[in-house]
């Protein structure tokens, strides 16, 4: 490397811009520093220029709250997932408008054999790797860096990366506000200098000491800057008051250039005249700070509510210094002191516990985690579900390219051919892109018959339209226009039979054995119009899948009785008892209740009911996240289109094949459909085995039959 004049005048140039560069700089670091200990702790100690660069950074001991560092993954993830998803094809290659079509048309196919080429060395490259780590640093300071350079020969990829730490990286930016200037600053140890930059002249005692394998490690800045014409110029140098062994003059360690910069870095955002990018994690920083602070002080007070304060009497015995609160310590008191007693803590801390929860959806929004919603959460309409999906995709994928592969399920589905205006659509969601139908069923003959023969298909058709309409036709049917045919339910008079054969009881129904039973209750009571809203629905399950829909009871409260009586006979205590008397009449092993509104207090009330019977019904409790039109949508399309539900004639001749007949899913609050509602309930809840000694209707006492009162004889005489 020939050392002259020139060069040494660019590498002073070049150290005078990195300084402005530093300073440029340094106004940034405390915040990425605060973004760092809240989203990816062990923050980086290298920014605010202190630590050991080469040893980890130290734990930050602010972090009480996990919800920020669970947002950022998420939303580096869904970044790698949507721009740059691993093993897939996220680039092309087309010919420019320059060409003439029939130009275009010759390089098409070549273009095509390019792009596979070089995705393949992208998925044999650490790509995946060094992007991920690149998209932590975007989500939590705005701005990342990766180093594109080439694999040695041999490698398996032609590509290596490498994502720079924020930390070791400045940046200029031009007068277009693109950054063309990058500075990376990295500690090598001495062997690694050596081998990096052999023609660096070292000192003697610098020389020895590496050959010894004594740690030692020497700080260079390499820049990348514009060189006109489009190219830039590379350079190293050693780090200015930053060298464990100097060197013998200021020349460059290496010289380069480059046709394009092998440094690509990128922002989230940026606001006018800055080269650095601002993230999302920033505009969360001041929630993330107070929820921290919030679930440190709830730690504090769980501390205090399990360990509690002590207060002591001066009493000349007692000696606080000496005392061990554990088990089975005696601690000594004087004669009328009272010893050592609690403080009482002078109020609760209940309502953190509400600020801590809006501030965690504020940080989740914030960091774009929250688009689809929790699993556990309550199920979002479709229109919900398409504006949230619209705004993630506005948000993290700008003008990239987008592929919705799906089958529309709802009438209200992101795949819907023409807009749904009661959504508020004026287009359909995916107005714009490029639409292609493929079902499985066409011209009463399966296109997939390998997987679904045409028998089958005819079969599915004929048992549940609606749902094979949507899923195998792609043509979803409005809600409003769904329908229960009454005519398909199947009456049957008969009653529950108990059978023993071999010592082992079964219950037989209509000469179908049956296997399992599901009692299901939504209670109701408190305003005369809602009081005899109440019913409860037994249904037993066969063999071959058929449900028998044996009883439907409504009932309800006295409301004179509990105005003239209210302790003895309370609303609930009343409907409670009827429940009970219902169970312990049906033999049912197990009833649930929807826990929903008041029904949150009524299990235990019907648990004390039960066991005043001597009863040994269990009681369940279901909290139901669906709604009410579609549970029994979903309940009763299947079962009447297949011929599956059986109702005795009790339940036919009651109000409920009324119920059935005038249903709409998009029908008015007032509409009867209580019984629907349990029926549904029923039909989709899990199964109580019957098991092998089963308690037929009508048969009281233990459903088991070892389970009767044995007097047993003993020559003890108390």
């Amino acid at each position: 490397m020939a050392d002259t004049h020139d060069d040494r005048d660019f590498a002073a140039a070049t150290r005078r811009r990195y300084a402005r560069a530093q300073s440029a700089r340094r106004g940034w670091e405390s915040a990425w520093q605060d973004c760092y200990e809240f989203a990816l702790p062990p923050a980086q100690a290298r920014l605010a220029g202190t630590g050991d660069p080469s040893g980890p950074a130290p734990a930050s001991g602010r972090l009480f709250d996990g919800t920020a560092p669970d947002a950022v993954d998420q939303l580096a993830a869904s970044l790698l997932a949507r721009l740059t998803p691993p093993w897939s094809r996220w680039f092309g290659l087309v010919a420019g408008r320059d060409l003439a079509p029939d130009e275009q048309r010759k390089v098409g196919p070549e273009l095509e054999a390019i792009a596979e080429a070089l995705q393949t060395h992208f998925d044999r490259s650490n790509f995946a790797v060094e992007i991920h780590q690149c998209y932590l640093d975007l989500a939590t300071a705005g701005t990342a860096c990766l180093l594109f350079e080439e694999a040695p020969i041999g490698a398996d990829s032609a590509f290596r990366f490498a994502a720079v730490p924020l930390a070791d990286v400045w940046l200029e930016e031009s007068a277009e506000g693109r950054i063309d200037t990058v500075f990376r600053r990295s500690s090598l140890p001495g062997e690694a200098f050596r081998r990096r930059f052999p023609d660096a002249a070292l000192k003697p005692d610098a020389v020895r000491r590496i050959e010894a394998g004594e740690e030692i490690r020497i700080d260079v800045v390499e820049a990348v800057l514009p060189d006109g014409d489009d190219r830039y110029r590379y350079i190293a140098l050693r780090e200015s008051g930053a060298m464990p062994v100097p060197g013998t003059d200021d020349a460059p360690l290496a010289e380069g250039r480059f046709q394009r910069s092998p440094f690509i870095a990128f922002r989230w955002m940026k606001a006018p005249g800055e080269a650095y990018g601002r993230s999302p994690m920033m505009k969360a920083l001041p929630d993330i700070r107070t929820a921290n602070k919030v679930v440190e002080l709830i730690l504090k007070n769980a501390s205090i509510a399990a360990t509690g304060i002590w207060q002591a009497e001066d009493d000349g015995i007692l000696n606080p210094a000496n005392i061990k609160l554990v088990p089975g310590t005696i601690i000594p008191k004087a004669v009328g002191s009272a010893g050592l007693t609690p403080l009482e803590a002078p109020g609760r801390f209940d309502v953190s516990q509400l600020v801590l929860d809006d501030l965690r959806a504020r940080i989740r929004h914030a960091l774009l985690a929250d688009a689809l919603g929790q699993v556990d959460a309550p199920r979002m309409t479709a229109t919900e579900v398409l504006e949230r999906s619209a705004e993630i995709d506005f948000v993290a994928v700008p003008d990239g390219a987008q592929l919705y592969l799906g089958t529309p399920h709802s009438y209200y589905s992101i795949y819907a051919d023409e807009a749904r205006p009661e959504t508020g659509e004026t287009r359909p969601f995916l107005h714009g892109f490029e639409r292609s139908v493929f079902t499985v069923y066409y011209g009463k003959r399966s296109a997939w018959p390998g997987r679904f023969s045409t028998t089958a298909m005819r079969a599915r058709e004929k048992a549940a339209p609606r749902k094979f309409a949507s899923q195998m036709l792609l043509k979803p049917t409005k809600p409003e226009a769904a329908r229960l045919d009454a005519a398909k339910l199947l009456r049957y008079a008969g009653a529950v039979e108990y059978r023993e054969s071999q010592g082992r009881g079964s219950l037989w129904l209509e000469g179908q054995k049956l296997v399992s039973m599901r009692v299901w209750w939504d209670p109701a009571y408190g305003r005369t119009a809602k009081a005899s809203r109440n019913a409860i629905a037994a249904v037993y399950q066969d063999e071959a899948g058929g449900y028998w829909l044996h009883r439907v009871e409504y009932f309800a409260a006295d409301a004179d009785l509990a105005l003239r009586e209210p302790e003895a006979h309370a609303e609930a205590d009343q409907i409670c008892r009827t429940a009970a008397r219902l169970v312990q009449e049906l033999g049912a092993p197990a009833i649930t209740v929807e826990d929903n509104g008041i029904g949150k207090f009524v299990p235990g009330l019907l648990r004390k009911a039960l066991a005043a019977l001597g009863s040994p019904a269990s009681v369940t409790e279901h909290h139901a996240r669906v709604p009410k039109g579609e549970r029994i949508l979903a309940a009763f399309d299947v079962t009447l289109a297949a011929g599956l539900l059986h109702a005795h004639a009790s339940v036919c001749d009651g109000p409920f094949l009324e119920e059935l007949a005038e249903w709409q899913p998009l029908g008015k609050s007032g509409r009867h459909d209580d019984a629907l509602d349990a029926v549904a309930g029923a039909i989709m809840a899990e199964p109580t085995r019957l098991g092998p000694f089963p308690r037929p209707p009508g048969a009281l006492g233990t459903w088991r039959p070892g389970g009767q009162i044995h007097t047993a004889d003993t020559d003890f005489t108390p």
